[in-house]
């Protein structure tokens, strides 16, 4: 830890609170090797959440991957299923913002605003069934640790 933290410029991205919390939850079960690896090229605060984000979502494709007893050795298969979580939240975030002007609190929003839907194309190495799987799985995802209470409220 003491050596990531020689990194100037990641010490003064440490400085935002957002940045330290995303930082200790991604770093909390790493080694100092892995960690100083990790780290090693953070020039920017993006850097930092996309980190946290691909971590938490390989966690997610991980459990999935074991809960349809596919093959853990697929990178490909692990690579598809971590991207297909980021194109949710990236539609979650889009959504979001046309949002802004419409509503007085443009981030929250109820699950059934948000408009996803998976196709093979976007989960190359899975078959409709798991694709139609994976897709419930993601739409069902809840983790306080990145979506606020807001939109975790149930649907009305």
């Amino acid at each position: 830890m003491n050596e990531c933290l020689q990194n100037s410029q990641l010490k003064n991205l440490l400085s935002l609170p957002i940045n330290l919390y995303l930082f200790t939850r991604f770093s909390i079960e790493k080694t100092d090797k892995e960690l100083k690896e990790l780290t090693k090229d953070i020039s920017d605060q993006i850097q930092i959440q996309e980190i946290f984000f691909e971590q938490q979502f390989k966690r997610e494709a991980n459990d999935f991957i074991t809960q349809n007893n596919l093959d853990l050795r697929n990178q490909q298969l692990m690579q598809d299923i971590t991207s297909s979580y980021f194109l949710y939240f990236q539609t979650v975030a889009m959504q979001m913002f046309t949002n802004k002007g419409k509503q007085e609190n443009f981030l929250q929003l109820n699950k059934k605003d948000v408009i996803f839907a998976l196709s093979q194309r976007d989960c190359q190495s899975l078959n409709e069934q798991l694709v139609s799987k994976l897709q419930e799985k993601i739409q069902s995802y809840v983790n306080s640790k990145i979506f606020t209470r807001s939109y975790l409220m149930k649907e009305q």
